[in-house]
């Protein structure tokens, strides 16, 4: 369970990454 929660919160960060990046080259 414990390595399951951290691979899913990873994901989450590269995926919060991801969105801020597009954000950035939209401005």
């Amino acid at each position: 369970m414990n390595t399951a929660n951290i691979r899913y919160r990873e994901m989450a960060e590269i995926i919060i990454r991801k969105m801020r990046e597009e954000d950035w080259c939209a401005v």
